[in-house]
């Protein structure tokens, strides 16, 4: 059994600081989401062909006095004041990582257009990537290609995988001072491409990562991971996580915790949800993993992909639009890290299923990652 097993009972009690593990926090509506048809509560008189529903009745009385018309109309007033179910905000995360596929020219060449190639069919269906990138930044830099302006042209979105900025081992004495410099140094490489970057990925940390990413100028952070409850007060059994790696399960690891995003302003507290802060946007778990993951036995991260995983993602997804409620906002954000290289049948399957079942029926909406970080935002502080 994994180290995140092992926290699975404390992990449980810790979300539900955030209300049911994180279910149903945001309410309103934001512009970035406005436009789109949302599910309505069914009207009792159009299931009933615009009839009046009265129940038969043996002699004169008043209807409002039969049980079965009071019902009804109690329905159809529901029906009608009842806030409507927004549609699923989906949002799907690559990272960048893995030094090997950047190691020579030839490599970084044909990782692009494996990344070109992937950007393609995310856009035949509808679907916006978000590229949070690492090693592949120094390389743009160093062979004069800049594949990631490339890609934010495309309208792909663009985000920071901040390798070696956390989990420092080498250096014991690491502090939140070193970590905003180290964060602020990488923040400021990628942006000298000319791409606009508001969040970051892989920042978790001892220290507070949640003030650094704040004095560093990022809006979110995203794919917190079970290693990230260490900057806590009282981590409790995450005191025992060695490194990311043997704590590397989604957080919150609930369905309902991850459909809802919650603002933080210290790494001490971030599971209580505060009023303003950095935008903690959860995810479910890595893509490749998925269906290891719903058999319950699975590496994190080191997983092939195959035909199940589309399975498990698509019965995820599912899980989530039916938890939705009315007059809140909900995400499903995906994750995959390039460090397994995709398997493009894997996804075709994936994006068929997701625009057949939920996208056309206008239950779930593709989003770039900043129109979701956007409309997060906007949503009204959780009480």
């Amino acid at each position: 059994m994994r180290q995140g097993r092992r926290l699975a009972a404390w992990v449980l009690a810790t979300c539900e600081g955030l209300g049911a593990c994180g279910g149903g926090h945001r309410a309103e509506t934001a512009a970035a989401v406005d436009a789109t048809p949302s599910d309505t509560t069914p009207d009792v008189a159009s299931e009933t062909g615009g009839a009046d529903v009265e129940a038969p009745h043996d002699g004169p009385h008043d209807a409002t006095s039969n049980p079965d018309t009071v019902r009804a109309d109690a329905a159809t007033s529901d029906a009608a004041t009842s806030p409507p179910l927004e549609p699923l905000q989906l949002a799907f995360t690559w990272h960048l990582e893995g030094a090997q596929l950047v190691s020579d020219r030839a490599a970084f060449d044909r990782y692009i257009r494996e990344i070109r190639t992937l950007s393609d069919l995310f856009a035949e269906y509808g679907a916006v990537p978000t590229w949070d990138a690492a090693e592949i930044v120094a390389r743009s830099i160093a062979f004069n290609v800049n594949i990631l302006q490339e890609l934010e042209a495309r309208g792909d979105v663009i985000g920071l995988h901040a390798n070696g900025v956390g989990y420092v081992p080498s250096d014991p004495d690491y502090t939140l001072d070193d970590m905003v410099a180290e964060l602020n140094r990488q923040a400021a490489r990628i942006r000298s491409l000319g791409v606009t970057v508001r969040h970051v990925s892989n920042i978790c940390s001892t220290v507070d990562w949640v003030q650094a990413s704040r004095e560093a100028g990022f809006q979110a952070a995203t794919a917190m991971v079970d290693y990230c409850l260490k900057s806590l007060s009282e981590p409790g059994d995450a005191s025992d996580c060695a490194n990311p790696s043997q704590c590397h399960d989604a957080w919150p690891g609930t369905l309902e915790g991850q459909m809802s995003a919650w603002h933080a302003r210290s790494g001490a507290d971030w599971t209580t949800p505060a009023a303003d802060g950095l935008l903690l946007i959860p995810t479910s778990g890595a893509i490749n993993c998925a269906s290891e993951a719903a058999a319950g036995t699975v590496s994190p991260t080191h997983c092939a992909y195959d035909d199940d995983d589309a399975t498990a993602v698509l019965a995820e997804i599912e899980a989530t639009v039916d938890a939705r409620k009315p007059g809140k906002r909900h995400s499903f954000v995906m994750v995959a890290s390039w460090g397994t290289r995709p398997d493009q049948a894997v996804f075709r399957t994936l994006f068929e299923g997701i625009r057949t079942r939920w996208v056309a029926t206008g239950k779930a909406r593709w989003v770039g990652f900043d129109a979701l970080i956007d409309a997060l935002h906007a949503a009204p502080p959780l009480p």
